[in-house]
């Protein structure tokens, strides 16, 4: 695998311009393919060793990244993970593994009020699991990878995890000011998280910042969310999101958001002058990029960047739809030969 400063030499200049919303020639492509492996690290079906074994899960990672092609502004990139709502495990949330892919946060039973006691404890699993893996990461990264920062979610999301979702939305309702001080006082444990996951991969030396999106920043970067607000109203958006989020952008040298399968709260998201990148995932059964052209047109033009996801057969009638500037493209269902004329087609050497 080639060194990391082979890759930044060839995403360094275009996704400078990218967070910048600088006016380019060609959009950014995200592509990666699998490579031939003469052999892979054994697996197991126990559910523990999948998630909890360090060892087990980073042999896998570092396997993983050893055979893969990155191409475009595709990089290295092992983000440690106990599922994308680890967060509230590590706030107290009693976790369900389905699989080896799925977990859910069951709600740990305690009131609204005993929101303001949760503290990141050193002796919780799932906190004790993802610094060792991050650690662990770290460790063997120098000039080898990127390590992001485990999936945070957002305050709302690991409160909703925490406390239960018909929980919080009655108490939305009903007890709006503890609601405040709950969200308050999660965000700034998601502050504290992220601060101690920072300093701890600024270990490796590596040059910038990534995160779980894969897309490399110049400095700290993460793509912010809040699931949960799929479930509200915008006026509740602005009433109980935007204040902490605010806070988050301003946090964050490089942020972005994670928009997911509703468009109600872009007009708030478009507010925030420091957000620089929206990152747009449509609904299943939603994916087809064209119906989305309009949407990724109001971004660009509030001067934010984008990231979007389309097929290999799609990007050509996006790009001339939308212009290059601040487009940045996920190439999904793409063969190595379509990559390579991609590749060409947009110079994403």
């Amino acid at each position: 695998m080639p060194p990391l400063s082979a890759h930044l030499s060839r995403i360094r200049g275009p996704l400078t311009a990218w967070w910048e919303h600088a006016d380019v020639e060609f959009p950014c492509l995200q592509i990666t393919l699998p490579l031939p492996a003469s052999a892979s690290p054994p697996t197991t079906d126990d559910l523990e060793r999948q998630w909890f074994d360090v060892d087990y899960v980073i042999t896998h990672a570092l396997h993983g990244l050893a055979h893969t092609r990155y191409l475009g502004i595709a990089a290295p990139t092992h983000c440690p993970s106990l599922g994308s709502a680890a967060m509230a495990g590590v706030l107290g949330a009693r976790m369900h593994y389905v699989d080896g892919r799925t977990i859910w946060p069951q709600p740990s039973g305690r009131s609204l009020a005993q929101m303001l006691e949760v503290e990141l404890d050193p002796a919780n699993r799932y906190w004790r699991t993802l610094l060792a893996l991050t650690e662990r990461s770290v460790a063997v990264s120098a000039d080898r990878h990127w390590v992001a920062p485990f999936p945070l979610e957002g305050p709302g999301d690991c409160l909703e995890g925490v406390l239960g979702a018909i929980e919080l939305f009655i108490a939305m309702g009903e007890q709006p000011e503890q609601v405040d001080l709950a969200l308050a006082h999660f965000t700034q444990l998601w502050l504290a998280a992220f601060d101690q996951l920072s300093a701890l991969i600024e270990r490796a030396g590596n040059p910038g910042g990534i995160g779980w999106a894969g897309i490399w920043a110049p400095g700290p970067t993460f793509p912010l969310q809040e699931d949960f607000s799929y479930n509200i109203s915008p006026a509740m958006f602005r009433r109980f999101v935007m204040p902490w989020l605010s806070r988050l952008v301003d946090h964050v040298a490089y942020p972005m958001f994670h928009l997911d399968g509703t468009t109600v709260h872009l007009p708030a998201l478009l507010e925030l002058s420091r957000l620089r990148a929206i990152q747009w995932v449509p609904g299943p059964g939603q994916e087809t990029v064209a119906r989305w052209y309009d949407l990724i047109r109001t971004i660009l033009a509030h001067g934010k960047s984008v990231q979007v996801f389309c097929r290999a057969d799609e990007v050509d009638e996006l790009v001339a739809a939308v212009g290059p500037r601040g487009l940045l493209i996920g190439v999904t269902d793409c063969s190595s030969d379509q990559a390579e004329a991609l590749v060409e087609r947009y110079h994403a050497y």
